[in-house]
């Protein structure tokens, strides 16, 4: 809309897309004229990180941005792990979750950057939710995104002109 900050709200003329995740790249895109590009959570993304978090200890929170993931339960089950998943959607929630969880004991959290940083703050160890893959095909859709901006409107095939014809 046009009522949206242009791109120099990120400090630079000329960006032509920002990659972002989970509540940052939902209030991004709200704020933004520019595309926003978000990261999407894997299920195997959650997996690698539960596994990685199990090294550390076996009371395990995941605090993620957003809806709850229905891999968690099997997961529980199937690990044997003490698993518990949190949900935020704006930053307050994030740290609210955070600190309540803190306190109920959890040994390690697998989160976000943001959760990640939460956690160094209280000398709790943290596993960031995002793999390597996740992240490549992120900047490969972000890449994309700018490419096809770049080449304008595609001229339209049969089938469009077809539908377009009176």
């Amino acid at each position: 809309g046009g009522d949206k900050p242009s791109g120099s709200v990120l400090g630079q003329e000329g960006v032509d897309v920002v990659i972002s995740a989970g509540a940052n790249a939902a209030w991004l895109a709200a704020t933004l004229t520019v595309p926003v590009v978000a990261l999407d959570i894997s299920d195997a993304d959650v997996v690698e990180a539960i596994a990685k978090a199990s090294e550390f200890a076996r009371r395990i929170l995941l605090l993620t941005y957003g809806e709850p993931r229905p891999i968690i339960e099997p997961l529980r089950r199937l690990s044997g792990l003490e698993l518990e998943q949190r949900n935020y959607i704006t930053v307050d929630e994030a740290r609210e979750q955070f600190l309540l969880a803190r306190r109920a004991g959890f040994e390690v959290v697998v989160g976000s950057s943001l959760i990640c940083e939460l956690a160094e703050r209280e000398d709790l160890p943290a596993i960031m939710l995002y793999t390597r893959a996740s992240c490549r095909t992120l900047l490969e859709r972000a890449i994309a995104r700018v490419l096809e901006s770049a080449r304008g409107p595609r001229e339209a095939g049969p089938a469009t002109r077809r539908l377009q014809s009176p």
